[in-house]
């Protein structure tokens, strides 16, 4: 059987002196492993195509019960060119896709996640964007569509409303100060409501929130702790450790 589906390119590895094995992840199939026979060969147009980050449209032999299907041809949606030719937007890039690498199980069909990845590789050519508020924002929505909702307007302990915060370790939500202990990471009243805004704001909309240098910081440590406590995998995100040292030092 033949598949056509659009898919954002994850990782490749190569095999044997000439061929490819490409991971995807599809709108319409999930997150899928594929064998490019041929695709080393210099000639070969799934060369340029089969580069992280891309955006293809491809045609896959799908048969059942077999790990790795067999890509038969694809087409460029978008190339990733412009996100490479920047430093800070290709490190944003590939923790994104290692992100979805990491957290994606095979064959889990997600419309909504594709969509939110493609959006957000898209925000990334652009070299006047807020690169940290696109990928905090991408974060929180990703969480939130794997089944975690940050509690963001009330303490996790006494249910008052939150004006500023510590991270509860314990529970991997936030507390306020009147029932803090010791050794959480505090979180003042403009991160808050930062982190309130991001749920309401749609991504083409994210440069006109109002914001610090501080808050950005604050919502980085925030999601750090809030994704690697809920989400199974995020703690094997490698370039995460890399991307944070770059932005915040």
């Amino acid at each position: 059987m033949i598949v056509s589906t659009d898919a954002i390119v994850l990782r490749t590895v190569n095999y044997s002196e000439t061929s490819i094995i490409v991971t995807l992840f599809s709108k319409e199939s999930g997150k899928i492993t594929l064998m490019a026979k041929g695709a080393r060969k210099p000639k070969s147009p799934f060369s340029a195509q089969l580069e992280p980050m891309n955006i293809l449209n491809l045609n896959y032999f799908h048969k059942d019960g077999r790990n790795i299907q067999l890509l038969k041809n694809s087409s460029f949606i978008e190339n990733s060119l412009s996100i490479r030719e920047r430093f800070d937007s290709l490190n944003y890039g590939l923790t994104i896709i290692e992100v979805l690498d990491k957290l994606i199980h095979e064959n889990d069909i997600d419309p909504i996640i594709y969509r939110l990845s493609i959006k957000t590789l898209s925000a990334l050519k652009n070299s006047s964007a807020n690169y940290d508020i696109m990928f905090s924002f991408f974060l929180l929505q990703l969480s939130i569509r794997l089944g975690f909702m940050p509690e963001l307007n009330q303490c996790c302990n006494c249910s008052n409303i939150l004006e500023s915060a510590k991270f509860d370790e314990h529970r991997g939500e936030l507390i306020c100060e009147n029932c803090v202990h010791s050794g959480e990471i505090n979180f003042s009243p403009g991160t808050i409501k930062l982190l309130q805004a991001l749920l309401k704001t749609h991504i083409d909309s994210l440069h006109s929130l109002k914001y610090e240098e501080q808050n950005l910081k604050e919502l980085d440590s925030f999601l750090d702790y809030y994704s690697k406590f809920h989400l199974e995998g995020m703690t094997k995100v490698k370039s995460l450790k890399i991307l944070r040292e770059l932005v915040h030092g």
